[in-house]
């Protein structure tokens, strides 16, 4: 019999039992031991997840109907890789948190990943690694307990790839995996006893989940992948030498120097991102599930300092428009309640963030480097440069730059798309001081007339925009305050739409905690996915993103919130699975 066949009929063989067990966990099971304790500080990047939680949303969802999953199933000769039954073979807790780092600096081109598990049944586990050692499928060997090798606690070891070295070490019912690989693909990497000697099971500083971004490392996260910003500049100067030796490696003989040169002068102005003024310590995306919803949080964090950087947003809510009732029938609704950019403004902004021009200048030829580090950790930053950026008194930037000061809401509303096109409204609300800039926008359209619209009285302009095809409807409108409203439609019709219902905000709900009334969102959206998906051949979506639209498309309707939480600032969609 083969080693192969081996492999595949003990997976089989265990399955049963697996889905046996996992009919029988509750929602969710304490692990026994905790896998975090075995992941060191010092990784750019981290991961963990629950198996039973992640995969069977993943299978809720018909993530395993998609296309590119079937073909990767044929492969695996009809094994199901979103089964928990199958990860459970092994013996793995799939009910306790794996956890995982990923790419930390280990010496000279050299990169170090851990990931850590619970074990249900260590006896399973190693009796699996013996029949995967004998497939030869990975290239791994059983290590002698009585070993030199083997009284350091690893079980197996092996060389995935001749420049990644791996060891697995059991410890009680906890398994370590080790995986150390040479950044650019030759360095050698050290000997499997190196490995477990320079990265022992217990860390010299253990994972700490805490503030910012970490937060995220909650119990109830399915699934939480994180990147630490302070660890990232090194990860991405090794990539890029990396990138640069290849580069200079395949020039021509008399193009080298010319190379080596661009090369110098493009490292010493990329230099500059390592000591760039930064708002966010870290970011991170968690999946939530339960058997009766899902959600998915996007969050930057700091970690110390001041929080978010000195970023403060407030949000305020203006009678514009009702997003409570649009989202009700519309494809998508997003209600923006701090639209203004004078708090990315008021950030404290130095060096390549300075000006425009700056930074401008900072990012061309750093494209790598500049984007990770603006997605990360800056783009605040970014946002306050360009919208405090100087202009003329009589400019058209400097119309618009008063225009953005004075808005304080916006709500997009997508009502469908037909043949001739979406149907849609945009409103706004703006201080008193937009006024002669909006009616200077509008001036162009002709004498509005005042019109009726339920219990609202707008003036409505024929409104025209250069380059679109069709003509649109605005409206115009004092609100409470002195505040302005402008809204834009496709047509009149859209625009009546947009209008429906009292758009007088609702009290926040007290809190059931504290009786606090709860803090207004910075950001609101909601979705109706099946009728996104119907978008799909209009936007001439191909096969694969067809699939998707139609996977999620069984979420039915999401919705999601932006907050700033103390040292949290987090996107957070939601979606009941039972509606």
């Amino acid at each position: 019999m083969s080693g192969a066949l081996l492999t595949r009929r003990f997976i089989a063989s265990r399955a049963l039992t697996g889905a046996a067990l996992i009919a029988a966990l509750a929602w969710p099971s304490p692990a026994r031991a905790d896998a975090f304790e075995q992941i060191g500080e010092g990784a750019p990047v981290y991961a963990a997840a629950r198996p039973v939680a992640l995969l069977g949303a993943l299978q809720r969802l018909g993530v395993s109907e998609l296309p590119a999953v079937q073909k990767m199933r044929r492969q695996l000769g009809g094994i199901d890789i979103f089964n928990p039954a199958i990860l459970a073979a092994p013996g793995i807790d799939v009910a306790a948190p794996m956890a995982a780092s990923f790419v930390e600096p280990a010496g000279a081109n050299l990169l170090h990943s851990r990931v850590a598990a619970t074990l249900r049944d260590p006896a399973t586990f190693t009796t699996f690694l013996d029949a995967v050692a004998v497939s030869g499928q990975l290239k791994i060997t059983r290590v002698d307990p009585q070993s030199p090798l083997g009284k350091q606690g690893v079980v197996a070891a092996g060389n995935l790839a001749p420049d990644a070295v791996v060891i697995i070490r059991v410890k009680g019912d906890i398994a370590v995996v080790d995986l150390v690989n040479a950044g650019d693909g030759k360095t050698k990497t050290p000997a499997p006893a190196e490995v477990a000697r320079r990265f022992p099971l217990k860390p010299a500083r253990a994972f700490a989940v805490g503030r910012g971004a970490r937060r995220l490392f909650a119990p109830e996260s399915a699934a939480v992948l994180y990147a630490d910003g302070r660890k990232l500049q090194p990860l991405l100067q090794l990539l890029a030498d990396n990138d640069n030796h290849r580069e200079l490696r395949w020039a021509s003989p008399n193009e080298k120097s010319s190379v080596a040169a661009k090369q110098k002068a493009r490292a010493q102005k990329c230099q500059a991102w390592s000591r760039a003024p930064t708002t966010f310590d870290d970011v991170g995306v968690a999946l939530t599930a339960a058997p009766d919803a899902m959600s998915l949080s996007w969050a930057w964090g700091t970690q110390s300092g001041t929080p978010l950087g000195g970023l403060k947003m407030s949000a305020v809510e203006d009678a514009d428009l009702d997003v409570d009732l649009l989202g009700r029938d519309a494809t998508a609704v997003v209600a923006l309640y701090a639209a203004s950019l004078a708090p990315f403004a008021a950030l404290r902004r130095t060096g390549l963030f300075a000006s425009p021009e700056s930074l401008t200048a900072a990012v061309d030829g750093c494209d790598a480097m500049a984007g990770m580090m603006l997605l990360v950790r800056s783009w605040p930053l970014a946002l306050g440069t360009f919208g405090a950026a100087k202009a003329g008194a009589a400019s058209p930037l400097t119309q618009i730059q008063q225009s953005l000061s004075a808005l304080r809401n916006v709500v997009v509303a997508l009502r469908d798309v037909t043949q001739a096109g979406p149907r849609f409204a945009v409103g706004a609300s703006f201080d008193a001081a937009a006024r002669a800039t909006l009616e200077l926008l509008v001036a162009g359209s002709g004498q509005g007339a005042v019109t009726t619209i339920g219990k609202r009285s707008p003036t409505v302009y024929a409104f025209s925009i250069p380059g679109f095809p069709r003509q649109l409807a605005a409206a115009m409108e004092s609100l409470a305050g002195g505040k302005l409203g402008f809204t834009v439609a496709d047509s009149d019709d859209s625009l009546s739409w947009a209008f429906r219902g009292d758009a007088t905000p609702a009290p926040s709900a007290p809190t059931a905690a504290t009786g606090a009334r709860a803090k207004a969102p910075l950001l609101r959206l909601a979705a109706d996915m099946a009728a996104l998906a119907k978008l799909g051949p209009m936007i001439n979506a191909g096969r694969d993103e067809q699939a998707l639209l139609d996977m999620l498309a069984r979420l039915r309707h999401v919705d999601g919130e932006l907050t700033a939480d103390g040292d949290l600032f987090r996107l957070t969609v939601h979606a009941p699975l039972k509606q």
